[in-house]
């Protein structure tokens, strides 16, 4: 695949315009995921899982955005990463990979001890 500052004008258009299509999936999960909060009695589990739904497709839309910005403001002096910072850049990724499959397992857990114990009581 090209660098984007090196595309046809019909190109660069066709990968702006997968972005937008993105984006445009993204508002219209949100605004279904919405009105059925609106709509529906949600149990407290379902609430939550509609409201991390939303942080999530949030975060998809702003990197999106900025993603796209990034393409659009890219200037010819871009040079790939050394050795040392494609390095570093892995090792943060690996930290993400660690983060999500903890919050995973502690979303499953709380999943499981919902299922086998009901309703975790509020304190207070």
């Amino acid at each position: 695949m090209s660098m984007f500052r090196d595309m046809s004008d019909p190109e660069k258009a066709l990968v702006l315009l997968a972005l937008d299509v993105q984006l445009t999936a993204i508002m219209e999960t949100r605004v279904k995921l919405r009105e059925r909060r609106n709509n529906q009695i949600l149990s407290s589990q379902e609430d939550f899982e509609v409201e991390t739904a939303l942080l999530r497709l949030d975060q998809m839309a702003s990197d999106i955005v900025s993603y796209k910005n990034a393409l659009l403001s890219c200037s010819d002096d871009l040079q790939p990463p050394s050795a040392t910072d494609l390095e570093a850049m892995r090792g943060r990724v690996q930290r993400i990979r660690d983060i999500n499959v903890a919050n995973n397992t502690t979303s499953a857990i709380i999943t499981i001890s919902t299922e086998v114990i009901g309703s975790i009581p509020k304190i207070g």
